[in-house]
């Protein structure tokens, strides 16, 4: 059995490194996977009971650990690996080849941010300059609570103006308690908004996060897109 195993998965190997995805199944691409985590098992069952419970290739790479280990054979060594693959996934597709990080994809987006805020114990408004392509060239912050953060015009747009290539600008910040968003959101999205305007650069987003929670101020209230009647009426402070 350890002879026919060890064959399996040298067979299989090597077809994958001389055809690439294209020469394997979704249920063999799974067993590859599945060979670093389970060394001494047959692991197509398990591969191909995954595609079944979950439907699709991605949805088995895109499921939580919990949610892996309700399956037959899936262990927690399994499920960090196939969590580890997401998260590398996730880091590669964050960059560009030619350097810098791009912010395109929204999962990508989220990912960062609340990689960036994770560690933070105060309040900060950060501005993620961003390029036509959504490839980020510099981070302005700000400290403070967003009552008594000043963000002084002059200096802010030279700033800005140094920034070459600059075409648009995600705005975000942190809340320490909930994340609803206050008036005090509201108004400062407006000031940067006009800001921006004067530049020719646009203001994509307005997000807050707090902890593992992520709310988008153009989604939630709308006034980015001119529709105002879904702002919040009450402040968080």
């Amino acid at each position: 059995m350890i002879e026919y195993l060890n064959g399996h998965r040298a067979r299989l190997r090597e077809r994958f490194i001389r055809a690439g995805r294209a020469g394997l199944a979704d249920y063999e691409l799974l067993e590859l996977l599945l060979f670093y985590a389970i060394p001494r098992r047959d692991v197509k069952g398990i591969a191909k009971e995954l595609l079944a419970r979950f439907g699709s290739l991605a949805m088995v790479l895109n499921a939580s650990p919990e949610q892996l280990m309700q399956t037959g054979g899936i262990g927690p060594g399994a499920a960090v690996l196939f969590q580890l693959f997401k998260v590398l996934e996730v880091e590669l597709s964050s960059h560009s080849l030619t350097g810098g990080r791009l912010l395109k994809d929204p999962d990508v987006l989220k990912h960062y941010l609340l990689s960036v805020f994770a560690d933070c114990r105060e309040e900060e408004l950060k501005l993620l300059l961003l390029d036509k392509e959504f490839r980020l060239l510099d981070v302005v912050t700000f400290s403070g609570n967003q009552r008594n953060v000043a963000v002084n015009r002059k200096p802010l747009t030279y700033r800005l103006l140094a920034c070459r290539k600059l075409r648009q600008v995600i705005m975000c910040h942190n809340h320490l308690d909930q994340i609803i968003p206050s008036k005090a959101d509201i108004r400062n999205t407006i000031i940067m908004k006009d800001i921006l305007h004067g530049l020719s650069v646009t203001l994509l987003d307005h997000i807050i996060v707090c902890g593992d929670q992520y709310l988008s101020l153009m989604k939630h209230s709308g006034f980015l897109t001119g529709d105002t009647s879904r702002q919040s009426s009450s402040p968080r402070h």
